[in-house]
Protein backbone atom coordinates (compact mmCIF):
# COMPACT_ATOMS: atom_id res chain seq x y z
CA UNK A 1 0.00 0.00 0.00
CA UNK A 2 2.90 2.71 0.38
CA UNK A 3 4.24 2.02 -2.51
CA UNK A 4 0.71 2.66 -4.13
CA UNK A 5 0.33 5.97 -2.25
CA UNK A 6 4.11 6.87 -3.11
CA UNK A 7 2.73 6.92 -6.95
CA UNK A 8 -0.52 8.70 -5.78
CA UNK A 9 1.37 11.41 -4.15
CA UNK A 10 1.19 13.46 -7.04
CA UNK A 11 -2.70 13.77 -6.36
CA UNK A 12 -2.21 15.05 -2.84
CA UNK A 13 -2.05 18.30 -1.57
CA UNK A 14 -1.28 19.05 1.88
CA UNK A 15 -3.52 21.22 4.30
CA UNK A 16 -2.19 24.45 4.06
CA UNK A 17 -2.19 24.69 8.01
CA UNK A 18 0.54 22.43 7.49
CA UNK A 19 2.83 24.77 5.74
CA UNK A 20 5.39 26.89 6.98
CA UNK A 21 3.07 30.03 6.57
CA UNK A 22 -0.01 29.16 8.25
CA UNK A 23 -1.20 30.46 11.32
CA UNK A 24 -2.53 28.52 14.41
CA UNK A 25 -0.66 25.58 16.46
CA UNK A 26 -0.50 23.34 13.94
CA UNK A 27 2.50 20.96 12.82
CA UNK A 28 4.27 22.50 10.11
CA UNK A 29 6.77 21.55 7.23
CA UNK A 30 9.18 24.36 7.24
CA UNK A 31 8.58 25.06 3.44
CA UNK A 32 5.46 26.45 1.70
CA UNK A 33 5.93 24.40 -1.27
CA UNK A 34 3.20 21.81 -2.20
CA UNK A 35 5.72 20.63 -5.00
CA UNK A 36 8.46 20.15 -1.70
CA UNK A 37 5.76 18.67 0.20
CA UNK A 38 5.35 15.92 -1.83
CA UNK A 39 8.85 15.18 -2.35
CA UNK A 40 8.97 14.92 1.41
CA UNK A 41 6.00 12.37 1.34
CA UNK A 42 7.58 10.65 -1.39
CA UNK A 43 10.49 9.86 0.21
CA UNK A 44 8.60 9.13 3.59
CA UNK A 45 6.85 6.63 2.09
CA UNK A 46 9.52 4.70 -0.38
CA UNK A 47 11.96 4.77 2.73
CA UNK A 48 13.68 1.56 4.56
CA UNK A 49 13.11 3.33 7.73
CA UNK A 50 9.36 3.52 7.41
CA UNK A 51 7.23 2.52 10.30
CA UNK A 52 3.66 0.99 9.55
CA UNK A 53 1.32 1.39 12.33
CA UNK A 54 -2.05 1.00 12.41
CA UNK A 55 -4.63 4.00 12.26
CA UNK A 56 -7.41 4.38 14.43
CA UNK A 57 -9.82 4.04 11.53
CA UNK A 58 -10.37 1.13 10.16
CA UNK A 59 -9.26 0.09 6.48
CA UNK A 60 -5.92 2.84 7.20
CA UNK A 61 -2.55 3.14 8.19
CA UNK A 62 0.04 5.53 9.30
CA UNK A 63 3.58 5.49 7.81
CA UNK A 64 6.26 7.22 10.12
CA UNK A 65 9.76 8.05 8.72
CA UNK A 66 12.76 9.89 9.95
CA UNK A 67 14.18 11.36 7.19
CA UNK A 68 17.45 12.76 9.20
CA UNK A 69 16.86 16.22 7.93
CA UNK A 70 14.91 19.06 9.29
CA UNK A 71 11.35 19.42 7.51
CA UNK A 72 9.14 20.93 9.87
CA UNK A 73 9.23 24.32 11.71
CA UNK A 74 10.11 23.05 14.99
CA UNK A 75 13.06 21.49 14.04
CA UNK A 76 11.20 18.25 13.52
CA UNK A 77 13.07 15.08 11.05
CA UNK A 78 9.81 12.70 11.15
CA UNK A 79 6.73 12.99 8.87
CA UNK A 80 3.45 11.24 9.93
CA UNK A 81 1.53 9.97 7.13
CA UNK A 82 -2.01 8.70 7.24
CA UNK A 83 -3.07 6.20 4.30
CA UNK A 84 -6.27 4.73 3.39
CA UNK A 85 -6.27 1.37 2.58
CA UNK A 86 -6.77 1.93 -1.49
CA UNK A 87 -3.65 3.70 -1.33
CA UNK A 88 -4.98 7.23 -1.06
CA UNK A 89 -3.23 9.70 1.14
CA UNK A 90 -5.39 11.72 4.14
CA UNK A 91 -2.85 13.43 5.32
CA UNK A 92 0.74 14.42 6.43
CA UNK A 93 2.75 16.75 8.84
CA UNK A 94 5.78 16.63 10.73
CA UNK A 95 6.31 15.10 13.92
CA UNK A 96 8.87 15.39 16.64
Amino acid sequence: MAFQAARNVGKFSVSNKHLANAGGRYRKFNTTSQREVRRIIYAALRSRNAQFLPNNQPNSYVVITNLGRKIGTKGETRVKVVVGGNGKIWTAYPIK
